[in-house]
């Protein structure tokens, strides 16, 4: 296997310098630093099996007679595993640099690049909820702890794409863990692939890239934040500088986990841990010696503590509207922000994920002091730049937590809302979350996800139906068959979703059902359901505000000018 080939990105600095660190580690026994050399063992699995890898899980090496694929070069290629034995599979090796000829002196002194590349598919597509490949390299110090890590985006396609990721070493790695994992999520079978899995050093000239997303916040923790941001290119070191409010920022996480969308897009996600509740911490993004602006979030709030949410979703291809509503949050001061679905207009357009999201979600400074959470729709879709440009908890589609006195079940409409496979019930994952113990303690039980069980409005696509007596779309009947019985089991207070382009409310049988498709996209205006438990519904675009206070949660829903359009109290 040769190495990676791809656009010419990166500066060698073969000059005289380091032709004698070179010549001098080769006089003196030692091996020179392997440049330009492939580092992976059998990273095409031309072996017909797995010499070479440390796996875990249902990895299994399959050849062109396979009935789900054909490799895109040789002969074999790696698949997550078959039927009952199949399970999220991790192969594995380490690259060890003193063997390799880098050594901490030559390290110290050579700016070096990794370069990195793996084939990778799924079986379905990105349109549907399916296993996932990617390829991650660790870099890890002398006792094993990793600095920070660079990763591809996951095959999305049911073809073969090749995948990159690169980025400067840092001068204190020992060694290099390569990972291909095949993540298990839908079907029987695992059926995420991986091929022809690369790692090249070179050197390099380090470049200052250009901060292109600011930071947003994703999180929902007393004691750590989430923070993602975006450069055109990773030839400096990422890092974040944090501390206390009004302080001079002491602290440093330079642990960052880097994906690679394009040779122009680099998304940045680090974690800051050891945070206390409800506090107000300050913090930027530094690339290199470069820092770049400050700004602030406070912290989950005590369980004993009010809180505020807002909530609206289905932006889409509105960001005007969308970016005048987060406005409108902003003023209100929110301490997380909920967004249930459809984000984007087209999940696979990459510019969307600047125009019709970051840009808007940073008005007010909005996405870069307010942690924000969404659940997946069917716009956003299972698209690689979907989870590129998240950091969602659990299995990045449907998770739960605790937050103040509430607990908050967020499910995944474009996933299985029943039994296909023990990774993918989110019918048993519900009634695990409801029934543990802490949702059954909290005050408030809500359950959020895209698609509506029900809807009295959809589009223009009704129209005829309207016309004649007809409904059309009335929401999604098999949640009402699967799901809805056991938010009435469960005692669960609030459904909130998306997907209709209006705002709704109504109480069935002690849950309250809200719908807040109003962030942007083109409103409904037509038929959908004619369910009489709805007590109110309007064509509109807006926001909601959900204040929590002991006993108490109050729901007031606004207009995008700021006029109160409805609201609700839950009391217990």
């Amino acid at each position: 296997m040769s190495p990676t080939s791809r656009p010419a990105r990166v500066l060698p600095l073969l000059g005289l310098a380091f032709f004698a660190l070179a010549s001098a580690g080769a006089k003196c026994g030692q091996q020179p630093p392997q440049l330009g050399v492939e580092l992976v063992e059998n990273g095409g699995f031309e072996t017909g099996d797995l010499s070479g890898w440390t796996v875990t899980g249902s990895c299994e090496v399959h050849d062109a007679g396979s009935p789900w694929a054909s490799p895109p070069v040789g002969s074999y290629f790696l698949y997550g595993g078959d039927d009952f034995d199949a399970s999220t599979c991790t192969a594995s090796q380490e690259i060890l640099l003193p063997n390799q000829g880098f050594r901490a002196n030559y390290l110290a002194a050579t700016p070096l690049v990794v370069d990195a590349s793996a084939y990778l598919r799924d079986f379905s597509g990105p349109l549907d909820y399916d296993d996932q490949a990617f390829l991650k390299l660790r870099y890890l110090d002398a006792q094993g702890v990793e600095l920070s890590s660079i990763r591809t985006l996951i095959g999305d396609d049911a073809s073969w794409s090749q995948e990159f990721a690169a980025g400067l070493l840092p001068v204190d790695t020992w060694k290099i863990r390569v990972e291909v994992e095949s993540r298990f999520r839908a079907g029987a079978d695992n059926d995420a692939m991986a091929d022809e899995i690369s790692a090249v050093i070179d050197t390099v000239t380090p470049q200052l890239p250009a901060q292109t997303k600011p930071p947003i916040l994703q999180d929902f923790r007393q004691d750590a934040m989430t923070v993602i941001w975006e450069t055109n290119g990773n030839l400096e070191r990422p890092a974040i500088e944090w501390g206390p409010a009004g302080s001079a920022l002491p602290n440093e996480v330079t642990q960052v986990e880097t994906t690679e969308v394009t040779p122009s897009h680099y998304v940045h996600k680090a974690v800051i841990t050891g945070l206390t509740a409800e506090t107000d911490y300050d913090y930027r993004v530094r690339m290199g010696s470069q820092t770049y602006a400050t700004y602030g979030f406070r912290t989950a709030p005590l369980a004993t503590s009010p809180f505020r949410m807002t909530w609206t979703s289905d932006n889409q291809n509105g960001p005007t509207t969308f970016g005048s509503i987060v406005g409108l949050m902003a003023a209100r001061d929110p301490d997380l922000y909920f967004n249930p679905g459809d984000i984007v207009q087209n999940g696979d357009v990459l510019s969307e994920w600047g125009s019709y999201w970051w840009t808007p979600l940073s008005t007010a400074d909005f996405g870069q002091t307010t942690p924000t959470l969404f659940a997946r729709g069917n716009h956003d879709g299972e698209h690689a730049f979907s989870y590129a440009y998240s950091a969602l908890p659990e299995n990045e589609s449907f998770y739960s937590f605790r937050y103040g006195n509430t607990f908050i079940v967020v499910l995944d409409t474009e996933a299985s809302v029943g039994s296909t496979s023990p990774e993918q019930d989110q019918e048993a994952y519900l009634v695990a979350a409801l029934s543990s113990p802490e949702a059954q303690a909290a005050e408030f039980r809500i359950v959020t996800f895209h698609k509506p069980p029900y809807t009295n409005l959809w589009d223009a696509t009704n129209f005829f139906f309207c016309l004649f007596g007809g409904s059309g779309y009335t929401g999604e009947g098999s949640l009402r068959t699967a799901w809805v019985p056991l938010f009435e089991l469960y005692d669960v207070d609030l459904v909130v979703s998306g997907h209709t382009h209006s705002y709704q409310h109504a109480q069935q049988n002690g849950v309250h059902y809200v719908l807040v498709g109003g962030a942007g996209g083109a409103l409904d205006t037509f038929c959908g359901g004619d369910f009489p438990f709805f007590d109110f519904t309007v064509d509109s675009h807006g926001y909601s505000v959900m204040d929590v206070n002991g006993t108490s949660l109050t729901w007031t829903a606004y207009d995008e000018n700021d006029n109160p359009l409805h609201g609700f109290a839950i009391a217990h």
